[in-house]
Order: C-alpha cells, then sequence, then structure tokens
C-alpha cells in the first residue's frame, strides 16, 4: 500500500514492454523505480434535511479507477485500506495508484440506524442523481452509474483532500403482511417494489416475525407499486404461488388495479399492508406407521404426500416428512379444491438406518 504497482517500463500493461528470456541467459536490466502511492480523504454529509448538513457517519467510499486496457471504471479499494466515515464524517482512502478515479458513497445500513434513510451519492452529481436501491443484478452497469460524477485525477505520492460530498436522503416504505382470516401476523412473506414506469423491478424484501417488512434508500422522483406473494413457498413447504392470491396494494389483483405510492426527499409511506387471503381450502392429513408382523411403532420412516392434479391430469409430490418416536406424521395445509381434489397417496419407505 506504500507504493505504487506498476508494468515493467513504468506504463500500462498493453504497452509495457516484453521481456524475452532465452535459454540459459540471465536477463537483466529488468528493473523498476517505484514511486510512494496516494491517498483520497474528504468529509460526508447528510444533506437537505434538518438538522441540515449533519455528517454522515458509516458511509463507505468506494473509489473506482479508469483502467485503461480494460477501457472501464473498476473498483480500485479492495485492499482493505480503508474505513466508513468516522463521526465527524470524515474519511480517507489510502494505497491508490496515480491515475484517473470516481467515488461512490455507500450507507453502510447495519452501521446506524439513522443511515437507512441516506441514498448511495457519486461524488460530484447533483444530489438526486441517485442510485438504484434494488439488488446489484438490477442496477445498471457502473459506467451508468458513475458517468454523472467528477473525475478526479491523482498523481503519484500525493494526499489528495478536500473531496467532499452530501449523501441525498431517499424515502422508504414500510407496511405489515398479515392473513385475510384472522389477522394473524405472515413472516418471511415476499414483498417487492417496482417503479410505475415501465413497471420495472426496483427490489424486494421479506417480513418478520411480526409480519412488518421495510424498504428503505429509494428515489423520490417516480411512483411505486408494492406487490405481495409467496414467492419462496414460506406458508405452502415450498409451493411458490399455489395456494395464495398474489396482491397488489392496495388489495388489487393486478398492477394495473394497483395503487401507487410516492414521497418527497427523506420522507415515506408507512401502512402499505396487505392482508393475504388462501386460493384453496385446506384440510390437515395424518397417521401412523408400524410394523404390519409386530405392531410397533416405526420412528423415522420418510412419508411422502402426493395430491392428484385435476389440471395435468396426474399425482404431484407436494411434501414430505418423517415419522415420530411414536411413529406418527403430520402434513398440514393440504389443498382439497382445484386444481387439487381431495385425493390423496401416502408412500412411505425405511432408510437403511432404521432398525
Amino acid at each position: 500500500g506504500r507504493y505504487c504497482s506498476q508494468w515493467f517500463g513504468d506504463t500500462t500493461f498493453s504497452a509495457s514492454p516484453t521481456v524475452t528470456i532465452a535459454p540459459d541467459y540471465v536477463t537483466s536490466g529488468i528493473d523498476a523505480v517505484m514511486d510512494r502511492s496516494s491517498s483520497i480523504s474528504g468529509n460526508v454529509q447528510r444533506a437537505n434535511v434538518a438538522p441540515a448538513w449533519v455528517n454522515a457517519i458509516g458511509v463507505w467510499p468506494q473509489v473506482y479507477r479508469w483502467d485503461v486496457d480494460e477501457g472501464a471504471w473498476t473498483e480500485a479499494n479492495d485492499t482493505g485500506l480503508q474505513e466508513p466515515t468516522d463521526a465527524s464524517g470524515n474519511y480517507t482512502v489510502t494505497g491508490l495508484d496515480a491515475g484517473q478515479y470516481k467515488i461512490r458513497f455507500v450507507p453502510d445500513t447495519s452501521y446506524l440506524t439513522f443511515n437507512h434513510f441516506i441514498a448511495d451519492q457519486v461524488y460530484g452529481a447533483p444530489t438526486g442523481a441517485k442510485l438504484s436501491p434494488s439488488s446489484p443484478a438490477e442496477w445498471p452497469t457502473y459506467e451508468a452509474q458513475l458517468s454523472a460524477g467528477t473525475t478526479i485525477t491523482l498523481a503519484a505520492n500525493t494526499d489528495l483532500t478536500g473531496i467532499d460530498d452530501q449523501c441525498p436522503w431517499g424515502g422508504y416504505l414500510t407496511g405489515r403482511v398479515t392473513y385475510a382470516a384472522g389477522g394473524a401476523p405472515v413472516p418471511d412473506y415476499h414483498v417487492s417494489v417496482w417503479d410505475t414506469s415501465g413497471l420495472t423491478f426496483v427490489g424486494d424484501t421479506w417480513t418478520d416475525a411480526s409480519g412488518n417488512w421495510e424498504f428503505r434508500d429509494l428515489d423520490d422522483v417516480p411512483d411505486y407499486k408494492v406487490m405481495f406473494d409467496d414467492e419462496s413457498g414460506s406458508l405452502t413447504g415450498g409451493d411458490p404461488g399455489y395456494f395464495y392470491n398474489t396482491e397488489w396494494y392496495n388489495g388489487a389483483g393486478s398492477p394495473a388495479a394497483a395503487t401507487s405510492v410516492g414521497f418527497g426527499p427523506g420522507s415515506g409511506m408507512a401502512a402499505i399492508n396487505a392482508a393475504i387471503d388462501s386460493t384453496t381450502q385446506w384440510g390437515d392429513v395424518t397417521g401412523k406407521v408400524t410394523d404390519m408382523h409386530t405392531g410397533k411403532a416405526l420412528e423415522g420412516v420418510t412419508v411422502g404426500l402426493n395430491l392428484w392434479n385435476t389440471d395435468t391430469p396426474g399425482w404431484v409430490e407436494q411434501h414430505s416428512t418423517t415419522t415420530d418416536a411414536s411413529g406418527r406424521y403430520t402434513f398440514t395445509k393440504v389443498p382439497w379444491a382445484a386444481p387439487f381434489n381431495s385425493a390423496v397417496r401416502i408412500s412411505a419407505y425405511e432408510d437403511e438406518s432404521n432398525t
């Protein structure tokens, strides 16, 4: 970290002279004169919300260097030689080579609670030109994200100071998901947020044990629509979408009929709630597995639940479980309405370890 990395000839990889080594011959003169590395430091504040210009604590400076050979911005400070902003909002990134740089400030939402409300910011970009809050797979390319930012020219053996910026405050959405019948909270339920412009996916989250969910760092420019669905199959043992209606806020069955939600800078909307309802009716299946000769209860026997699908038609294996010490097993929430009927087939087999 104390010295700049370099290619032989003090140039780029593509322009570096090729060294030819002959058999049984010592190639000498492959020398290098190392220059000390540089650093970038500055201060980050929270913008546009009272109290104004409060120091932003726990914000990571992510530095990107223009790679001449790749023709792209590549992350440069992956050496661990940096920390998030301190209590005064100050940061320093060390171990940098000479070159062209841009900086993206990314709040660490686990660092302090208020960072949930700070949006990403590219140095020199207009406040509000925030990055997408969705998962990395949904972000635009780094080049597009960084295009609005200021290019920083960094010389070798230089400590560049005063690279300050303000992170804009993002908006938020919060709500709660409950069962329509009884009003009990629904944990681990999938909630996704969509930009109304072309119905573009923004990001997703899951409800906590109390059915509550939140989504932070949202842009305040477009309106959003919110969808609730059992994507992971958390309610049906791994069968997403079979037995629960997909619902859009506010009680809509399609995105076209959904209510849009929006907010101003640093604000948001709460009570974006949903009461989900099943698409079918349920029943439980229980039983006991015993030895046909001795009547002894068999523990650890695998039991499979197969349902007759009237649409296919055919048997569909839905779930499996194992018997307890009393030889008993239970399947809950077994559907008995379309597309499944009340026909149930149970299969049981004993593994080699069971005696």
